[in-house]
């Protein structure tokens, strides 16, 4: 009786989120007042999660426990076929390829001040100095450094195959799973085209995500043919890429809880022994960890009096309700709404549609959705950093593919099946392509920026000091566009001193002061 009430009322709340989305991709936002009631929305990220979060819960409430196949034996491996690679690699060079163009300066960016002059295997042996311990991602970005130098472009090459590879492992897993050669090849495409995943792809210095994903995704596929040593040494390499990565044991305890329902044929003694071999692993890391900094490590907050990763607060817990159902689906908001996109979330509420009010459903695998929860846990005060403009959605990369898995085991594998799916890979793509391009035009207006302030201080009497006042850090919901017009006009005007404040300059006679406007551009404040 309760579970029909409850259907019902999610099939309502997700019908009003998904009119409320369409308005405002439709009009941008809305400001209406009838008496008492206030209704108003201007950007569509909370809109979005409500959309998320309401085709989650109605999708999972739609479950139908009918009977299932068992999920193949562990001689039984997942072939792609050339039809498979050509689509992930199309996926990644479609939506990823322009990253080439995407190139800062700010530390972060590549870590080159890291990895310059530096022995990789140090990496191995001394602090961090963000309270960390990810050598074997320094050793890849040191790598680049050796070949690439300053040639910030060829960062991006080692990014775009760990992603296409991670494709390919999260198809491999999907098999695994029981999903079969088709569904699991559409997963891991799938995969490759998700939204939120854009921030690790085209940031080197976020490769930490994609290399710890990449042995967590084979750790698991490892262990659920009973390899405990293979299994275990990926889980390893995983943690020496990134923390996320310790979401592995955590996953595996609950697989082995779901496995009858989930049908893994995994004999219960190969099960105890991949666990107690991963049970002992983490231990034997987080010692490592405490010999190296003297505690867990993590982002030091002076405020807080502890690492912040460790300091428990009511945001750690509610920022996976309110952050987590951005896996599903995140688009930066800050970043316009061109007609294109436009089409695109209509398409997005259209799909969402189809799936929510069909028949489709997941069965068993349903289940799936709980290991989201699983994934977050060791980046949960990281969790809730995710902004409007889809910035820090790296943190989802781990825990999106079970979301996947989900809503590619209750489309049916031929048929319209197929044409459903194929229209969803696109609207990723496209969303994606939106997030990626956002970088795209905050590079464009840091030249445009360098080159009205250059122009203003050539064109001063005198200028030696050039003060750039109230200069955004961000532009378009994109990181470090201020730090990058800094840097450039410090190359661009050598024997200049370039001083980007927050405050009033103090009067110069060989001075120039530019003041950034809420209108995005250059005001003169002085001139002498």
């Amino acid at each position: 009786m309760i579970l029909p009430i409850m259907r019902r009322l999610l099939e309502a709340a997700f019908a009003l989120a998904a009119a409320n989305f369409v308005l405002l991709a439709i009009v941008g936002h809305y400001d209406f007042r009838l008496g008492p009631v206030h209704l108003a929305a201007t950007y569509l990220f909370k809109p979005l999660l409500y959309l998320n979060a309401a085709f989650l819960m109605g999708f999972a409430l739609k479950c139908r426990l009918c009977p299932m196949e068992e999920a193949p034996q562990p001689s039984a491996c997942f072939r792609p076929g050339l039809v498979f690679w050509l689509s992930a690699a199309a996926v990644v060079a479609a939506v990823y390829g322009i990253s080439f163009r995407i190139n800062l300066d700010f530390p972060d960016w590549t870590h080159r001040i890291t990895t310059t002059h530096t022995n990789p295997w140090s990496f191995f042996l001394h602090r961090q100095y963000d309270g960390f311990y990810r050598p074997l991602t320094f050793v890849s970005l040191w790598l680049d450094n050796e070949i690439f130098g300053a040639a910030l472009w060829g960062y991006h090459v080692q990014n775009l195959l760990i992603h296409l590879l991670n494709g390919f492992l999260v198809a491999r897993l999907a098999f695994r799973l029981g999903l079969g050669q088709s569904r699991a090849a559409w997963a891991g495409i799938a995969f490759l085209a998700v939204p939120a995943s854009f921030e690790a792809v085209i940031w080197p210095g976020a490769r930490f995500d994609l290399m710890a994903a990449a042995f967590t995704y084979f750790a698991l596929e490892r262990a659920l043919v009973g390899a405990a040593g293979v299994s275990t040494a990926a889980f390893c390499l995983g943690v020496a890429c990134k923390e996320t990565a310790y979401a592995y044991p955590l996953l595996l305890a609950a697989l082995f809880l779901l496995r009858r329902p989930l049908r893994l044929p995994l004999p219960k003694q190969k099960w105890f022994a991949v666990l107690s071999v991963a049970l002992a692993a983490t231990i034997l890391l987080v010692l490592i960890r405490i010999a190296i900094y003297g505690n867990l490590g993590g982002y030091p907050e002076a405020a807080a009096g502890a690492n912040v990763n460790f300091v428990l607060s009511t945001k750690t817990f509610t920022s996976i309700a309110t952050r987590l159902p951005a896996a599903l689906f995140l688009i930066n908001t800050g970043a316009g709404l061109p007609v294109w996109l436009r089409a695109t979330l209509i398409a997005y509420v259209a799909f969402l549609s189809v799936i929510f009010f069909s028949n489709i459903s997941a069965g068993k695998r349903t289940l799936f959705l709980l290991l989201p929860f699983l994934a977050v846990i060791p980046m949960l005060n990281m969790f809730g950093w995710m902004t409007q403009f889809a910035q820090q959605g790296r943190y989802l990369y781990h825990p999106v593919i079970w979301i996947v898995f989900v809503i590619i085991a209750g489309i049916p594998p031929s048929g319209f099946g197929r044409i459903l799916v194929a229209a969803w890979v696109a609207i990723m793509m496209s969303a994606a392509l939106f997030n990626t391009l956002a970088y795209v035009k905050m590079i464009h207006a840091v030249d445009v920026a360098v080159a009205e302030a250059g122009a203003a201080c050539k064109r001063a009497n005198c200028c030696q000091t050039l003060y750039l006042v109230n200069l955004s850090s961000d532009r378009y919901g994109a990181f470090y566009f201020g730090y990058q017009v800094a840097h450039d006009l410090r190359t661009a005007l050598p024997g200049v001193s370039v001083v980007s404040t927050g405050a009033l300059p103090p009067e110069s006679s060989c001075s120039v002061s530019l003041r950034w406007t809420a209108e995005n551009a250059w005001a003169r404040l002085t001139k002498f």
